[in-house]
């Protein structure tokens, strides 16, 4: 039988999948973000048109003075270029090296998914989907994030747990 979404124009790819939580991979299109959760098999397709809408009511909702990541932002850490992006990684923004080759998802407060509800107002949360890996904090006006290990992967003697900012960086600036 043929699925008539495999008919659809979804544009070009943008970068790799990233696996934003064990088995849970996202890949960014021109036109569409594609989540598949290999754990149940099951994907999902949000078109572009619905990911704009998205991203603005899942915006992070924070009182005036609390600096905020913003969705599509480019950020320049000690280790390269961080490209941030509107997935939504589980109801979070998600984040990757400029290859698309080290991935997670950056939550604040207020977002409807992941860890959005326990990450401290004005700080920022780098990690899988459900662990806060590196708490981040504000400076120089909200253009500067640096990022503290606090998750358990930060002191983890099994190399195959990574710890988010270990590669990606742990001070980024934003261009």
């Amino acid at each position: 039988m043929w699925e008539p979404e495999l008919d659809i124009d979804y544009g070009e790819p943008l970068g790799v999948a990233v696996e934003v939580a064990e088995g849970v991979w996202v890949r960014e299109w021109s036109k569409a973000t594609v989540h598949l959760d290999c754990n149940t098999y099951t994907p999902k397709i949000v078109q572009l048109a619905t990911t704009a809408v998205q991203l603005a009511t899942n915006a992070p909702k924070e009182p005036t003075g609390l600096c905020v990541v913003p969705h599509d932002s480019i950020w320049k850490s000690e280790i390269g270029v961080v490209k941030v992006f509107g997935g939504p990684c589980m109801g979070c923004a998600c984040v990757s090296d400029a290859d698309g080759m080290h991935g997670s998802a950056l939550c604040q407060r207020g977002d409807p998914g992941g860890m959005g509800s326990s990450v401290p107002a004005g700080k920022a949360c780098l990690g899988a989907v459900g662990e806060c890996s590196d708490i981040g904090s504000f400076s120089d006006g909200c253009k500067t994030i640096t990022w503290e290990c606090k998750g358990p992967s930060c002191h983890a003697k099994v190399p195959d747990i990574l710890n988010p900012a270990s590669d990606l960086g742990r001070v980024w600036h934003r261009q």
